[in-house]
């Protein structure tokens, strides 16, 4: 068999081709059994992107709300491992208060 590089620059173009319709079919396929509509899909980036957004946006309001509370719960427990660690005694009914 004369193996050229005009064989393998074929095969390799072959391949690609068989990659790139296996793909193909088996998303058709999948498309087909699960019923997923393209047109519905890509219609619909717009409302994705604003639910995203007032999602973020809610959220953003609730950790506003809290994280003070987080941060001085975080705080303290930092403080009450640093001086229980460190036998800082002494410091801890000043950082407490």
């Amino acid at each position: 068999m004369n193996l050229t590089k005009r064989y393998f620059i074929n095969s390799d173009f072959y391949s690609k081709i068989i990659l790139l319709s296996t793909i193909v079919i088996l998303y058709r396929i999948s498309s087909v059994i699960s019923g997923f509509q393209n047109g519905m899909a890509f219609s619909s980036i717009p409302a994705g992107i604003f639910l995203a957004f007032t999602k973020i946006y809610s959220l953003h309001k609730m950790l506003c709300s809290i994280f003070p509370e987080i941060l001085d719960s975080a705080l303290k427990t930092v403080l009450l491992c640093y001086n229980f660690h460190n036998d800082f005694h002494q410091f801890l009914p000043f950082f407490l208060q």
